[in-house]
């Protein structure tokens, strides 16, 4: 695999580098190329194409696509809000341990959008990302841990237990 520069530092020869390789199959070439295009930075924005891109390197398993095509679909950037699509996806890079996505998809799970509301799993995704130094996600958990029983409460701190112990597999998708 080749080596790639920070995206955020992006040169226009990188950019049309980045798009050979991304044709040629380079997962985080696939990546690079995707995440340019979606800040618009040494290049147009073009979400369209963002998301495009970053769905190809989903495909390759690439955490940090999940989340960003996550966003783009929960937002409807680049095409058709896809909630379900966005909470799919959050979970593939939570499931990573990809704390931005830990807190998305713990959001999504407290509001009911996308997924059914579950305080439990809102509780749970919340608590790994701050446990992962999420600095708002103890914030969420604060606005509806008063709604759940202790008995809730302390089945969720179990569980957290054991995805930081290694212990948990979670295999389910929402």
């Amino acid at each position: 695999m080749t080596s790639h520069p920070n995206p955020d530092q992006a040169q226009p020869e990188d950019i049309e580098c980045w798009k050979q390789q991304a044709e040629a199959g380079d997962v985080e070439a696939q990546f690079s190329y995707a995440f340019v295009h979606y800040r618009g930075e040494r290049t147009t924005m073009d979400y369209s194409l963002a998301r495009k891109w970053f769905a190809v390197a989903v495909q390759q398993g690439h955490t940090k696509s999940a989340f960003y095509l996550g966003v783009m679909l929960e937002h409807g950037w680049g095409g058709e809000t896809d909630l379900s699509g966005a909470a799919t996806h959050y979970l593939k890079a939570a499931k990573a341990n990809f704390m931005p996505a830990q807190h998305n998809l713990g959001r999504l799970f407290q509001e009911g959008r996308g997924v059914l509301k579950n305080l439990a799993e809102a509780h749970f995704w919340l608590s790994v990302a701050a446990s992962n130094g999420g600095e708002h996600s103890q914030e969420g958990i604060d606005k509806f841990i008063g709604q759940m029983s202790n008995s809730e409460i302390d089945s969720v701190r179990r569980k957290v237990s054991e995805w930081s112990q290694g212990r948990l597999n979670i295999t389910r998708s929402h």
